[in-house]
């Protein structure tokens, strides 16, 4: 995914606080976290690339198949995208300690996006 398309889907997935909100008993249904998925894909409308990948499958196993696809592909986007999040907020959160030797500025574009997950992820001490 290039910049616009990074942001575009983490617009989409603010859209659905039980895919980042920890605090919400959704967070933890799967069923719930997978039908969100479902609607983030079908608003980027991959079904056609789902459909190549999947044209030598058997009919009964294409929709198993193709959940999963939709599924593993944005959930393992999202982490990637909040993991880095995270690394660039205590990086930031480091260059505001004292003594710190320079000052370091949240040069990644799509930071300032991602502030609606910031009350939700804490970085690893």
């Amino acid at each position: 995914m290039d910049l616009v398309q990074d942001e575009q889907f983490i617009l989409e997935v603010e859209k659905y606080p039980n895919l980042y909100n920890i605090t919400l008993h959704s967070y933890r249904d799967r069923k719930k976290r997978e039908k969100s998925w479902e609607e983030i894909a079908k608003a980027f409308n991959i079904q056609g690339m789902i459909k190549l990948i999947c044209r030598f499958t058997e009919p009964q196993t294409f929709g198993k198949i193709q959940i999963k696809f939709i599924v593993g592909h944005h959930w393992s986007r999202w982490k990637s995208i909040r993991d880095k999040y995270v690394r660039e907020k205590r990086k930031l959160e480091e260059s505001f300690k004292s003594g710190a030797a320079a000052s370091h500025t949240a040069v990644w574009p799509i930071f300032n996006i991602l502030e609606f997950i910031s009350p939700f992820v804490q970085p690893r001490r």
